[in-house]
């Protein structure tokens, strides 16, 4: 009865051990964040990035794949990020959302925000908010809204 006992005990700690084992490590597996973990298997959206960067990487057209409530699969689309000639820090991304009009965005490091922004339409306007992150030089990660529509997603240089 002993034996049986030890054998059942074993086997159950055998089996607690392979699964905890068996689970994907999460953490940041961005290599150029300031925190990457090079034993996470799984990114949990913890990177953290430094603010050395600019924005002349980012000029260009990106192929966009982002993800909203009422369209949860977007087969992809281009935005055009250009300088403001005014000013280097400032950004002009042409395009956000698929929807043709220019939108207006600020570098700071790595980080880039999207100030609240409203511009006319036939219909109504659209008003545009969010942020995003260079994860490096060919990808972009995207968060923002327009109207009330949340968006998500990833860009990569073209």
């Amino acid at each position: 009865m002993n034996k049986l006992r030890i054998l059942i005990t074993a086997t159950f700690t055998l089996s607690i051990l392979l699964s905890i084992e068996g689970c994907a490590k999460k953490g940041c597996t961005y290599s150029n964040a300031t925190n990457y973990d090079a034993t996470a298997k799984e990114d949990d959206g913890s990177c953290v990035f430094s603010n050395t960067g600019n924005n002349a990487d980012l000029t260009g057209q990106w192929l966009v794949k982002d993800t909203a409530e009422f369209y949860p699969i977007n087969p992809g689309y281009t935005i055009t990020i250009s300088k403001n000639p005014s000013d280097t820090n400032k950004l002009i991304i042409f395009n956000l959302a698929d929807v043709g009009q220019n939108v207006n965005a600020t570098l700071t490091g790595t980080i880039f925000s999207i100030p609240s922004q409203t511009y006319p339409t036939s219909a109504a306007s659209n008003t545009y908010i969010g942020s995003g992150v260079v994860v490096n030089q060919n990808t972009i990660r995207l968060l923002y809204n327009l109207n009330s529509y949340q968006f998500s997603g990833t860009a990569t240089k073209k």
